[in-house]
């Protein structure tokens, strides 16, 4: 990933004031930042480093970071490319907090990307998008005179040497996954316990409840066989009393189709009209007896008396006879009417007894009818109540529901005992896999070989860079990062034996060596290497003409801007790309370029 520095931007930090200052980087090549002690040259270094990661390039406190003189809030724009990608950070820094704001360049215009909520957050999200975190930076794009605070590699303990080389080559991801696969073992190893344990028990409280199984199921049998049996009496008996309510309902059937409505209705029409004629009869009876009797009492006045009832005449014997005969006439039709009356009246009797015999014959059938239907409502409530009893007793459940219950209970044992198996045999082959994987990420793992590859290589490339730089010796790293240096009569000779002057070349070899493999091995490559004041010590002109030309060359083939941070380039006669010269005017400094 190519990371390039475009520009540098910032106001009232440190030195500097209230105008802004603006650096661009420009083409590959070698820039001169040159300028009296105190000047603020060295701010560069700083504001760049603020900008990215929010934190100077020395060893300063935030505080100190302001402006010495107005005090007011500090503000710094980096602005850069990943890739073919522009981007720029924006910070803005007061003595009670701090904002940043980062944008993205679409289609020409600057878009701001929302950033999570807390600092150290946002500054992860930034680390990712650089490519190199903060200390890895400090190490492999800038170096410093022993003021910086920030050691030289060699003069760093080998565990803070490993820690830049795993940091910049990305195998600080390997430490931490191993640091979490020790998290994860811990993890499989207390899962593997409670599993077994857990499935240890499941099998106890499974053998426990297969025995109350057993009695349970006989109880559940015995049950049932009860309660079939009661139920199959109970069914017999209905059968029983429905086979009775058929026979009373064929009776009731036979019954019915004896009694016909129409007929009852005509026989009471019939006894009706019989006792009407009776009653009329009665009454020409009585007209016939009233006649009878008025004739005999007529008869009895003649035959006693001179003068006629009738006719008021004398009565003479033919007279009477007449008369008499005339009345028993009217007694011996009206007698014979009588009689005629009398039979009919005992005729009608009798069809009115044999009507009502009849009738009554059929009442009885009516309530031999009535009888049977009572008969048949009583046996349907019995079988009625029998199926309500059936049904009871069906529903007497609580034994198979616990029954029931202890089945459910030993099913679910059962599932959870083979899902136990089943995860106990995961965790078993999680946890040796995961002694290869920590096998492999431990520092005999893939560190080993990554180390073994990568120590040859580095400890070629720095060497080269010695030579360019005109220092007849080696360096020597093992796979720890521990070095020996040897010369053309020396082996082992310390590395604070050399001079200022060496020293700066052998820190410069192994900056550029970083620069060089991050490139290689770690697809990361900036376009900025910064030196600051590295060359101002102990070194004759000759020495400083040689470093700087061989920068120059290294820059022109490594694509890269190097900015010499120095107040002693004056002594060299070199050519610079680029000069900028730092002053100070009324206690404020300031950057032009000459």
């Amino acid at each position: 990933m190519k990371f390039t520095v475009i520009s540098l931007e910032f106001r009232n930090f440190m030195s500097y004031g209230n105008k802004d200052t603006v650096l661009h980087i420009g083409e590959p090549g070698v820039i001169s930042i040159t300028g009296k002690n105190g000047r603020g040259k060295s701010v560069n270094a700083d504001a760049l480093s603020m900008a990215l990661y929010g934190k100077p390039y020395r060893k300063i406190k935030i505080k100190e970071i302001l402006n010495w003189n107005n005090n007011s809030a500090a503000w710094l724009r980096v602005t850069f490319k990943v890739g073919m990608e522009d981007y720029r950070i924006t910070r803005t820094i007061s003595k009670s907090k701090s904002d940043i704001e980062l944008h993205h360049k679409v289609e020409g215009k600057w878009k701001d990307i929302d950033l999570v909520s807390t600092s150290k957050l946002i500054q992860d999200e930034i680390d990712k998008l650089i490519g190199v975190q903060y200390e890895t930076f400090k190490h492999i794009v800038a170096i410093g005179n022993s003021t910086t605070e920030t050691k030289p590699f060699l003069a760093m303990p080998a565990g803070d040497k490993r820690k830049l080389i795993e940091g910049l080559f990305g195998l600080t991801s390997i430490s931490l996954m191993n640091k979490v696969l020790k998290q994860d073992k811990s993890k499989v190893k207390t899962k593997l316990t409670l599993v077994e344990s857990a499935l240890e028990l499941n099998r106890d409280s499974y053998k426990a409840l297969s025995t109350q199984k057993v009695s349970t199921d006989q109880l559940l049998q015995d049950f049932e066989d009860n309660k079939r049996a009661f139920i199959l009496d109970q069914e017999l008996q209905q059968i029983e009393i429905i086979s009775k309510i058929h026979k009373y309902k064929d009776v009731i059937e036979e019954l019915n189709y004896v009694i016909n409505e129409d007929e009852i209705l005509k026989i009471k029409s019939s006894i009706s009209e019989y006792e009407t004629d009776n009653n009329q009869c009665s009454k020409n009876l009585g007209s016939c007896e009233a006649l009878i009797s008025h004739a005999k009492e007529t008869i009895k006045t003649l035959q006693a008396s001179d003068t006629c009832p009738i006719c008021a005449t004398s009565i003479t014997e033919e007279h009477l006879s007449s008369e008499v005969n005339k009345l028993n006439s009217v007694i011996e039709s009206n007698e014979s009417q009588k009689s005629v009356l009398t039979e009919k009246v005992n005729s009608n009797n009798q069809s009115i007894t044999d009507l009502k015999n009849k009738l009554n014959k059929i009442s009885s059938i009516i309530r031999d009818i009535s009888v049977a239907q009572t008969e048949v409502s009583k046996l349907e409530s019995k079988v009625d109540s029998i199926t309500g009893i059936i049904a009871a007793k069906n529903k007497e459940e609580l034994v198979l529901n616990n029954a029931e219950t202890l089945n459910n209970k030993l099913q679910s044992l059962k599932e959870d005992i083979t899902l136990g198996e089943v995860e106990y045999k995961e965790n078993a082959y999680k946890d040796k896999i995961i002694q290869i994987a920590e096998f492999l990420l431990s520092d005999e793992g893939i560190k080993t070989e990554f180390y073994n590859i990568v120590v040859p290589l580095f400890n070629t490339t720095v060497n080269d860079y010695l030579k360019k730089f005109g220092l007849d010796i080696a360096v020597i790293f093992n796979d720890v990062f521990d070095y020996e240096i040897h010369t053309m009569r020396h082996k082992d000779v310390n590395y604070f034996s050399f001079s200022q002057g060496e020293r700066s070349r052998i820190d410069i070899s192994i900056l550029l060596t970083f620069i060089k493999l991050s490139k290689t091995i770690a697809n990361w490559d900036c376009n900025l290497l910064l030196l600051d004041e590295v060359i101002d010590q102990n070194l004759d002109s000759d020495g400083l003409q040689l470093i700087l030309e061989s920068i120059k060359s290294i820059a022109e083939e490594e694509d890269l801007t190097a900015m010499v941070i120095s107040h002693k380039l004056s002594d060299s006669n070199f050519i610079f790309d680029r000069e900028i010269v730092v002053t100070k005017e009324g206690g404020y400094s300031k950057m032009e370029e000459i």
